[in-house]
């Protein structure tokens, strides 16, 4: 079935997941950076899991990714870089977006930080770090921000 032929009354919860879901699966590579994009509780269930594989030693660096939203006190990535350092991180493998405020702008702002620590074109992989129904929606945008002409 395609996309084109869908209609509410033939839409499936599996043919929700297979959409939002499919071929996102985590392959257990290496890569450069991890990218943690940023929410109200990204400290508690994201940056866990990024903590997890910089521990792993998938990648030397995290990059958390968020700013002020909603006019709290603290922006997503300050508040994801206290949980990661109370988890073990060097603060000095920590590179920190804090100006972004929803995905789009994560992506572009990250792009900034990534090329400013790293230059863009020696990135092989970098590991996305969000929930799973954030996750094709992020790559997308991800994959958008290197393409070239």
């Amino acid at each position: 079935m395609h996309i084109s032929e869908l209609t509410f009354d033939n839409l499936t919860d599996e043919i929700i997941d297979r959409v939002l879901f499919e071929g996102i699966e985590d392959t257990g590579e290496n890569a450069d950076c991890i990218i943690v994009l940023g929410s109200i509780k990204a400290s508690l269930y994201r940056v866990p899991i990024a903590v997890k594989a910089y521990n792993d030693m998938r990648a030397s660096k995290i990059l958390l990714s968020g700013g002020i939203v909603n006019g709290v006190d603290k922006g997503h990535a300050d508040d994801m870089r206290d949980k990661a350092i109370a988890l073990g991180v060097k603060a000095e493998d920590i590179i920190i977006e804090n100006k972004s405020q929803n995905t789009v702008e994560n992506m572009l702002c990250s792009m900034l930080e990534l090329q400013r620590a790293f230059w863009l074109n020696r990135i092989e992989k970098v590991l996305l770090v969000t929930t799973t129904y954030h996750m094709r929606r992020s790559l997308q945008l991800l994959s958008i921000s290197f393409l070239t002409i």
